[in-house]
């Protein structure tokens, strides 16, 4: 799905659905980076 489909699923702005995206995988690379340091846990 491209952004414009996301949103008007989402019934949002093409703006919301990058925003919310780039939010949710800063989230998760910094989840990440908290479980492995050179690919080995913490």
């Amino acid at each position: 799905m491209d952004y414009k489909q996301i949103a008007k699923t989402m019934e949002s702005s093409t703006g919301t659905v990058i925003s919310r995206l780039h939010y949710a995988q800063q989230t998760k690379a910094n989840l990440l980076a908290g479980l492995k340091v050179n690919g080995h846990p913490r």
